[in-house]
């Protein structure tokens, strides 16, 4: 037991989970049904009058006899409220006990027992809740099963409503341990024991972990709870491709001011989705020309390219938005290419301040070389004959020699990025973006690379600047990139 504990006295890896039961243990459980139904209380729920308010509120912004989701309902405090003012509720929770005494007091609601994560409903729900910031104890993978699943779940125009912790909750947050002793037993367990607590910061005190390692006679055990800040671009961000409709300062509805705890958010299920032009050939002329009226004449030829190909590359994807009368048209377009229509060489460096529109010099003056590309080879850099060389410059050598550069093919590219000029400002070059990247990760890349003269658009998505090249016509661009999104959702 003492190796164990030893063990278990440091602090845990980032997103570790702890393999102990919880929701379901035979005594912890009774202590979380107590604590959702004392009324005083902002435990396991918050105080009932602070739901009533709560019920009040979201009855304003879901439209009246809606078919609502709960999830994470415990003992179903929000869903017999909102089935008594007509709302058709379905409850869920991964708590036996809280589960079966939701049953017991409300018949009229559907309560099923389940992990949320694990839900696969398809289209049927006009709205789904998920309250007291349950949203923020889960790891960056659970999150994203749980916004694909929601997004699944609803209807076209459904809504999504959480709230979130924010860093002004954080701020009272310190790397603390401290111990108690139970004589007579208490939350973790009816027998006598000490309890070990602990709180840790990651990620620049945005990320924070409660750790309880509980000792009895019977052995050792740890419980791990998770949180997490976030700002409201943080969680627009995350949550696409829902769509902003309203901020609040918490689930009733208070103003959002950006200086509470919490933050309230009101999501619209968009109608977009991002297909593959392989998978969906008869939308490649529409696909071309939303390219030529809104791109160019060469981009317009990608399509065809996909289609004509059997290889990996190229891929494309469309973003097809659907129309209130039941039709559909393409709202924007990105691809993947094994090479970018580069002259050849990539000029890199670790960090500029010389690049402008134009750039001041080529090679910038304060280049660090990093790494040259030559087609599908590499080879060494000479600065001799720069493109498109005007002249070197000073305080860099004639030649670099191979063992100073660090020699990669650069593959795969994102290219082109396209959304029309109608639709900007809903974050969808964000998902086309993604998109990309996923299917990259599926393909077996871990990083993926782009040319553009978009300075300070690439840069908000986490691509990082790498180099300068031109085009094949002449024109100097920026090279970056960024790491795929597997499929497990890590970045």
């Amino acid at each position: 037991m003492t190796d164990k504990l030893f063990h278990l006295l440091t602090k845990p890896a980032l997103w570790q989970r702890s393999g102990e039961a919880f929701w379901d243990d035979e005594h912890i459980s009774k202590g979380m049904l107590e604590a959702h139904l004392n009324p005083d209380w902002d435990a396991a729920s918050r105080k009932h009058s602070f739901i009533d308010t709560s019920v009040k509120w979201l009855s304003s912004v879901i439209p009246a006899g809606s078919k609502v989701l709960d999830l994470g309902c415990g003992p179903g405090l929000y869903a017999k409220r909102l089935t008594d003012i007509g709302y058709d509720m379905t409850g869920m929770d991964y708590s036996k006990r809280s589960i079966a005494y939701a049953k017991s007091q409300d018949s009229k609601t559907e309560y099923i027992y389940q992990n949320y994560l694990e839900m696969d409903y398809a289209g049927i729900f006009d709205a789904v809740i998920l309250i007291y910031c349950d949203y923020t104890a889960l790891t960056p993978d659970e999150r994203k099963t749980l916004v694909n699943k929601v997004y699944a779940v609803l209807k076209p125009g459904g809504l999504f409503i959480l709230d979130v912790f924010t860093d002004k909750f954080f701020s009272k947050k310190t790397n603390k341990t401290s111990w108690t002793l139970c004589e007579n037993g208490g939350f973790w367990s009816a027998e006598p024991h000490i309890c070990l607590e602990a709180t840790y910061l990651y990620e620049k005190n945005t990320v924070a972990v409660d750790q309880y390692i509980v000792i009895t006679n019977g052995g050792v055990k740890e419980y791990l709870t998770w949180n997490t800040a976030y700002s409201a671009e943080k969680l627009t961000d995350e949550l696409l491709p829902f769509k902003i409709k309203a901020m609040y300062g918490d689930v009733g509805g208070s103003p959002y001011t950006g200086e509470g705890e919490t933050l309230c958010a009101v999501l619209e299920k968009t109608e977009v989705q991002i297909l593959s032009l392989r998978d969906h050939p008869e939308r490649a002329d529409e696909c071309r020309k939303l390219l030529l009226e809104h791109f160019n004449e060469f981009a317009s030829k990608h399509p065809a390219e996909v289609l004509a190909s059997a290889e990996p590359f190229p891929q494309g994807y469309f973003m097809l938005k659907n129309d209130s009368d039941g039709t559909s048209h393409v709202i924007g377009w990105t691809g993947l290419h094994k090479q970018e229509v580069v002259s050849g060489k990539v000029y890199g460096w670790e960090e500029s301040t010389q690049w402008g529109s134009p750039p001041l010099s080529w090679p910038p003056a304060d280049c660090v070389p990093r790494f040259a590309w030559v087609g599908s080879g590499c080879e060494d850099v000479s600065f001799a004959d720069p493109l498109p060389a005007p002249e070197i410059p000073n305080g860099i050598s004639d030649s670099i020699k191979r063992d100073e550069i660090m020699s990669e093919e650069l593959s795969p590219w994102i290219t082109p990025l396209l959304v029309h000029p109608d639709e900007r400002g809903n974050r969808y070059g964000k998902m086309l973006m993604e998109h990309a990247r996923r299917d990259a990760a599926r393909l077996g890349f871990k990083v993926v690379y782009l040319t553009t003269g978009e300075i300070g658009y690439y840069e908000k998505y986490g691509f990082r600047e790498v180099g300068l090249t031109t085009f094949t016509w002449g024109r100097p661009t920026k090279v970056y990139e960024v790491e795929v999104i597997s499929e497990r959702g890590n970045e």
